[in-house]
């Protein structure tokens, strides 16, 4: 659950932390403008040399603040839930579902960039601002932190629209999520934030 549950609550829940300061102004300005989001996605894992670790497919859907369906599909089913007030991991092969709170143990994971607070999150990240060679703009985040849980994230849009996101760990391993099939700001009914337990599933509480 680590590699997977630390991307997407780093990546999607940022939604909902303030900026004000370049360039983080400039992000800010992006996820402002995003009240949600969904499509499909491709995941690969790559090694220092290039070398595709793992490959996998899905779709998606988030919405501010902090709820989200992440639902891998191919080679194998997981889904990853959130209400902003529960976390649901479901593993189908496994036949169980693990839940957490949606607390403020997420400051100790690469989500602390939910944080409230803007001093905060300066304190813990250096943001930087480039362009891609098709024009886009990628954001990176660095911890300033040694013991983070990654080395960097990048949040790569075209335009006001999110492309990628890219995770880089500290095993010099690259989690790269490309995003097609993109709706924007279009109503998602909240029934979709909620994880109805299938009959027969375990439940473990984390």
């Amino acid at each position: 659950m680590n590699r997977l549950y630390a991307l997407i609550t780093s990546t999607l829940l940022l939604l909902s932390t303030p900026l004000q300061a370049d360039p983080t102004a400039e992000l800010r300005s992006r996820l402002d403008a995003m009240t949600s989001l969904q499509g499909e996605f491709t995941q690969v894992l790559i090694d220092m040399d290039g070398e595709v670790l793992e490959e996998s497919s899905g779709d998606f859907a988030m919405a501010r603040p902090g709820k989200f369906d992440w639902h891998t599909r191919e080679p194998f089913e997981q889904r990853l839930v959130s209400d902003h007030e529960s976390i649901w991991l479901y593993d189908p092969d496994l036949m169980q579902v693990t839940v957490r709170e949606f607390d403020e143990e997420l400051q100790d994971t690469p989500a602390l960039i939910l944080s409230d607070e803007l001093t905060a999150l300066n304190e813990q990240f250096e943001i930087t601002h480039a362009q891609t060679d098709e024009g886009w703009d990628a954001f990176r985040l660095e911890p300033k932190d040694d013991d983070s849980l990654f080395a960097a994230l990048v949040l790569t849009f075209d335009g006001d629209l999110l492309r990628e996101i890219r995770m880089d760990d500290n095993l010099d391993q690259t989690t790269r999520f490309t995003l097609s099939d993109l709706k924007r700001n279009e109503s998602i009914d909240d029934s979709r934030f909620t994880f109805e337990v299938p009959e027969g599933v375990d439940v473990l509480v984390d």
